[in-house]
């Protein structure tokens, strides 16, 4: 249960980051969150969640959301966490119950296929609520296979 709080969270501050207007560019395709992250913080020994935040000037339930992990009570000197995000143009969704990609691209104008693309997804079908989906920003071209 505490895993779906943290993907819920992490959706939700994405969605915030991500949802202001930015200018154009072109649509990257996203295979591993972590590409989302601009700036790291390499843990050093003794250091906590509240002592970085507060280093970054962040709230420390942000800072867990960036960084899902197992127990946010033990963290370990040499690991990287990510206090901030890159900007990019677009927006975030995160997929509710009864979402499917269809309805996900009539409601921004985009293409199934280009959100396929766009996303890495296998199919259609591989959706699930939480998920958060990139939807790029600007004129949605559909993709060429």
């Amino acid at each position: 249960m505490q895993r779906w709080w943290k993907t819920i969270v992490l959706g939700l501050v994405i969605i915030g980051l991500m949802s202001a207007s930015y200018p154009a560019a072109a649509a990257e395709k996203i295979t591993d969150p972590r590409e989302l992250c601009k700036t790291w913080h390499t843990v050093v020994r003794g250091e906590d969640l509240s002592q970085i935040a507060a280093k970054y000037n962040m709230n420390v339930l942000v800072l867990m959301a960036l960084n899902p992990l197992p127990n946010p009570d033990i963290i370990y000197p040499g690991q990287e966490l990510c206090v901030a995000l890159k900007v990019r143009a677009g927006r975030m969704y995160m997929v509710s119950d009864g979402d499917n990609l269809t309805r996900i691209a009539a409601r921004y104008g985009a293409n199934v296929a280009y959100l396929i693309e766009v996303n890495g997804l296998s199919t259609p079908d591989t959706l699930f609520v939480g998920q958060v989906l990139y939807i790029p920003k600007g004129r949605i071209m559909q993709v060429a296979r």
